[in-house]
C-alpha cells in the first residue's frame, strides 16, 4: 500500500510538472518538512478487541506527534497555490483513566483508586493535498485533505492500584493487574481527514526563491484507528519547512550609472531640546487658589475597633487550613500578644484569628470553645460530612499542637450547610460555606480588637499642579510623583498630551507611620517617543504640624476621633445580630452630646449596583437606629467603593458592615 501512495505522488509530481509546461500553473516548488507537536486521542471504548480490561470506558489522552516528508507546490493565481506533501506521521499517546472504590484495611473501610492506562504507536504514511491563500506576501494559511495508510499500531495496556499508596494488591499479588502488549487488533488501515494550517514565510536569499516556513498545523481524522472501536487521533504540530523554485535562474544586475553628486546642504540651526517644569497651587473647600503654599497636618487621637470574624474559609475540596491565614510555631508563641499585631489593619488582624483564639484559650483554661465544619453543598463536596469533620479537625489539631490547648477544651461537630449559609445564583456566594465556625463559651474569646493611636490628619484642602513643557517632542507617558521623606505617597500619570491641570488631595494614610519629615517633595517626568526621559527639578511644600503636645502648651481645642468596624450583617441582610448588640451599647456609651457621627454602609460585590445601594444605606439607618442617634450623618456606599479584595470569602463578610466615626472635641 505504502507503494502506491509513492506511485501516487510521484504521478501528481509529474501531472504538475505537465500543467506547469503548459503555461498554467508558475514554475514548481519543491521542498521538505518537518514538525512536532503534540497528539490528541479521542475516544469512547471500554477495552480492545481480545484483551482483557476492568476499565468503564477510555475517554481519550494526549501524546507526541511528529511529522516529516518531501512537499511540491504551485501557484495557482498571485494569491492561491496548491501544495501537496507525502508525510511519515508517528503519534503517540496515553489514556489514563481512574476509578475510586471502597477498600477494608486492617478492618476500617478506605478510599481507594484504580488507575487504567492504555498507551499507543501509532505510525501513518499520508498523502496531504491542501489549497492554500496569501493573506500578505508572507503570511498564508491553507486547508485540505489527507489519505493515508495506517502502518502499525502498537499498545501497551496496564491497570495499578495508586492509592492506598503503600498498602493492597490485586490477586496475583502485586499492585499491577492486566499487562499487556502488542499490535493494535483490528486496524483500520485506511485513515482519512481534514488538514488546516498558518505559514509564514521567512527568504533565505535576496531572490527569494528559496525560503523557511514556520507552520501550524491541525490535522483531525474522521476514520477510526480499529475497525470495531470508536477511536481516533489527532495532532497540533509546530514544524518548519524549506523549499524553493526549481528551474529558476539568477539574473545578472544591471549596472547602474553613478550618481550623481550631493548637493551641499545648508546648515540648520540643531533642533532644540524639551524642558519641563511644575508649579503647584493650594485650593480651599471652595476651589479657591490660596497665596500660602503649605500643608497643615493635625494630630488626632484616634480609637479603633477592629472586629473579629469567627469563621475560618477552606479552599474547593481541601481541609487543610489556607497559607493566608497566620501560624505559629510552638516556639514563636511564647512570644505572641496583642501588642505584635497593633499597626495591623481589619483583615491583617483576623489572619491572626488561629493565634488570637489560643491566646485566650491557654490564659483561660475555664474557656471552651466548639468548632463546626461546613461544606459548600455543591459538586464533590455535596453531602460530604467527612470533609465538613477533617475541616475542624485541622483547626483542633492546630490549636493543641501548637498551642497546646487540652482536648477538654474543644468540641467538634460536622455538617453540610452552615445554619446561617450564603445563597445566590453566584458561585462566590456558594464557596462562602467551606468554613469552620468558632462559638466560644465566652464573648471575650472573639471581642473586637482595640487600639489607640495617634495618627496625622491633613486639612480640608487640594493642591493643583500645573505642568509646563517646552519645545516637546510627541510624548508618550508621563507622571508625577509625590512624596514624604523615603515615602512615595502619590503617582499621578497619563498617556499622551499631559492636561493643562492635575490635582491631588491629601488622605490620613498618605502620612502614616512618616516620622521627621517637614515637607512634600514633588517632580514631573516626561517620556517622548524618542525613549528620552526628562524630569523637572525637585519641589517642596512645606508641611506645618501641629501636635498634641503643641495644643497642650497655645490651649487650643482639639479633637479625638473614634472608629468602629462591624461585621453585624448576613449575605443580602439589613438587620443586625443579636449577638453583636454588647458592641452597639460599647458605643453608645462611648458617644457624648457634642459629638459629630458619620455611619457609612457597605456591600459586597455580589448583587445589583443599585439594589446593593439600597442594602448599604439601609444597613447605615438600622445602626443609627439603635444607637439612638437622631442627627448621624449617614451615607450609603454599596459596591462602588470596595473595602476589601472581594476574590476571598472573608473579604466579602468584612464588606457587608457599617462603619461607625465618632468626631468629640477635646481641650
Amino acid at each position: 500500500m505504502s507503494k502506491r501512495i509513492v506511485l501516487i505522488f510521484t504521478i501528481v509530481f509529474l501531472t504538475y510538472l505537465q500543467v506547469y509546461s503548459e503555461g498554467l500553473f508558475s514554475e514548481p516548488e519543491i521542498g521538505f518538512y518537518g514538525a512536532y507537536g503534540l497528539s490528541f486521542q479521542a475516544a469512547n471504548f471500554q477495552k480492545l478487541p481480545g484483551v482483557s480490561s476492568c476499565c468503564p470506558n477510555y475517554s481519550g489522552g494526549f501524546g507526541s506527534a511528529f511529522s516529516l516528508g518531501p512537499l511540491l507546490k504551485f501557484n495557482i493565481s498571485p494569491n492561491v497555490f496548491l501544495d501537496t506533501r507525502i508525510l511519515y506521521h508517528i503519534s503517540s499517546g496515553l489514556m489514563n483513566e481512574s476509578e475510586s472504590i471502597n477498600l477494608i484495611i486492617d478492618g476500617k473501610s478506605q478510599e481507594g483508586i484504580f488507575e487504567y492506562n492504555l498507551k499507543s504507536n501509532i505510525q501513518i504514511l499520508s498523502l496531504e493535498p491542501t489549497v492554500g491563500y496569501k493573506i500578505t506576501n508572507d503570511f498564508t494559511a491553507s486547508a485540505g485533505f489527507c489519505f493515508g495508510i495506517l502502518l502499525s499500531g502498537k499498545y501497551e495496556s496496564y491497570e495499578q492500584l495508586t492509592k492506598p499508596e503503600s498498602r493492597g494488591t490485586f490477586n496475583n499479588g502485586t499492585r499491577t493487574r492486566n499487562q499487556f502488549a502488542g499490535k493494535i487488533p483490528d486496524l483500520n488501515s485506511i485513515q482519512a481527514g481534514l488538514k488546516f494550517g498558518l505559514a509564514y514565510k521567512l527568504p533565505m536569499d535576496s531572490y527569494s526563491d528559496w525560503y523557511l516556513s514556520p507552520e501550524i498545523n491541525y490535522i483531525f481524522h474522521f476514520t477510526n484507528i480499529a475497525t470495531d472501536i470508536n477511536w481516533k487521533t489527532n495532532s497540533l504540530t509546530f514544524g518548519l519547512s524549506i523549499s524553493g523554485k526549481m528551474f529558476s535562474e539568477i539574473q545578472p544586475i544591471p549596472m547602474l550609472p553613478a550618481p550623481p553628486p550631493l548637493p551641499e546642504l545648508p546648515e540648520f540651526p540643531e533642533p532644540q531640546k524639551t524642558v519641563v517644569d511644575i508649579t503647584v497651587m493650594k485650593l480651599d473647600s471652595n476651589n479657591n487658589e490660596l497665596s500660602l503654599l503649605y500643608l497643615k497636618l493635625e494630630d488626632i487621637v484616634t480609637f479603633n475597633m477592629r472586629p473579629l470574624l469567627n469563621y475560618i474559609f477552606f479552599d474547593k475540596v481541601l481541609s487543610e487550613i489556607p497559607e493566608r491565614y497566620v501560624k505559629l510555631t510552638p516556639e514563636q508563641t511564647g512570644d505572641f500578644n496583642l501588642k505584635s499585631i497593633h499597626d495591623l489593619d481589619a483583615m491583617q488582624t483576623y489572619y491572626q484569628i488561629l493565634n488570637l483564639v489560643g491566646e485566650k484559650l491557654k490564659d483561660n483554661p475555664e474557656y471552651h470553645i466548639k468548632l463546626i465544619g461546613t461544606n459548600s453543598g455543591i459538586g464533590r463536596e455535596k453531602n460530604n460530612k467527612e470533609l465538613s469533620q477533617a475541616r475542624a479537625e485541622s483547626v483542633k489539631n492546630y490549636l493543641t499542637e501548637v498551642w497546646k490547648i487540652p482536648n477538654e477544651q474543644i468540641d467538634i461537630e460536622a455538617r453540610n450547610l452552615p445554619e446561617d449559609y450564603s445563597t445566590s445564583k453566584e458561585y462566590d456566594a456558594w464557596e462562602e460555606n467551606r468554613r469552620v465556625e468558632i462559638l466560644t463559651s465566652n464573648k471575650s474569646i472573639l471581642e473586637p480588637i482595640l487600639t489607640l493611636d495617634t495618627i496625622p490628619k491633613p486639612e480640608n484642602v487640594k493642591f493643583r499642579f500645573y505642568p509646563i513643557v517646552t519645545n516637546p517632542s510627541e510624548i508618550e507617558n508621563w507622571k508625577i510623583e509625590i512624596s514624604a521623606g523615603n515615602k512615595l505617597i502619590e503617582t499621578i500619570k497619563g498617556k499622551g498630551q499631559i492636561p493643562n491641570s492635575v490635582e491631588w488631595t491629601p488622605t490620613e494614610r498618605d502620612f502614616l507611620n512618616i516620622e521627621a519629615v517637614n515637607e512634600i517633595m514633588y517632580r514631573l517626568t516626561v517620556n517622548d517617543n524618542d525613549g528620552d526621559s526628562i524630569q523637572s527639578r525637585l519641589k517642596k511644600i512645606p508641611l506645618e504640624k501641629v501636635t498634641i503636645e503643641k495644643k497642650r502648651q497655645e490651649g487650643s481645642a482639639g479633637k479625638n476621633v473614634e472608629y468602629y468596624r462591624l461585621i453585624l450583617f448576613n449575605f443580602g441582610k439589613t438587620n443586625l445580630l443579636e449577638e453583636h448588640s454588647n458592641i452597639i451599647d460599647y458605643i453608645k456609651s462611648r458617644i457624648k452630646p457634642d459629638a459629630k457621627v458619620t455611619i457609612t454602609g457597605y456591600t459586597d460585590k455580589i448583587g445589583n449596583f443599585a439594589t446593593n445601594k439600597q442594602i448599604a444605606t439601609q444597613r447605615a439607618r438600622e445602626a443609627a437606629k439603635l444607637l439612638g442617634i437622631d442627627g448621624a450623618e449617614i451615607i450609603g456606599i454599596g459596591e462602588e467603593s470596595l473595602l476589601y479584595d472581594n476574590s476571598l470569602p472573608e473579604g466579602r463578610f468584612y464588606c457587608r458592615t457599617v462603619n461607625i466615626t465618632v468626631e468629640m472635641p477635646v481641650k
